[in-house]
């Protein structure tokens, strides 16, 4: 058996069979995948070299409407749709591949503010301060437009104009 390097250095997420989509002509296969800190890995079974590698940094999951047991990863470059063998299954995959991505996120996120704290001589705590105050203004922006909006949508309504002459005219409903 032959193993890719950044396989055995890692550890393992999830691993196990799904059905790969290929190709109209043969249709659903079985695939090995081996799910591996921000990388999935597939193989035409277990115990071979891998045959593909997603990075899972930028992908987009879905479930497919149509097929409770279908998936589809979107890593912007290529797109691959799986089937699982069962709904628990499917669920369990496709929720340990958007934590493997949230994971990931916010380890880079990390990364960047510790080689920050390193270059700059900054206290950790004070970075994480500026990031939940970062947070914490984006929280509040986005409370304000989300009223802004609740707002508009209530003044396109004939509700507002009532409440325009009640208004104009003192009227206690």
């Amino acid at each position: 058996m032959e193993f890719d390097e950044d396989i055995q250095s890692s550890e393992i997420t999830l691993e196990g069979y799904l059905k790969k989509w290929t190709n109209c002509c043969t249709g659903w296969k079985q695939r090995y995948f081996v799910l591996k800190k921000n990388k999935l890995y597939y193989y035409l079974s277990k115990g071979m070299r891998y045959k593909g590698k997603l990075h899972l940094q930028i992908a987009e999951f879905t479930h497919n409407e149509k097929d409770i047991l279908r998936f589809d990863i979107d890593t912007g470059v290529n797109k691959i749709y799986l089937k699982a063998y069962n709904v628990t299954d499917k669920n369990t995959w496709f929720d340990a591949l958007d934590l493997a991505k949230r994971k990931e996120h916010m380890n880079s996120h990390f990364l960047k503010d510790d080689k920050r704290q390193k270059k700059e001589n900054v206290p950790l705590d004070s970075l994480l301060m500026k990031k939940m105050f970062s947070t914490k203004s984006l929280l509040d922006e986005l409370t304000e437009n989300n009223k802004k909006f609740q707002g508009l949508k209530y003044e396109s309504s004939n509700e507002y104009q009532y409440h325009c002459l009640l208004d104009k005219y003192k009227v206690n409903t």
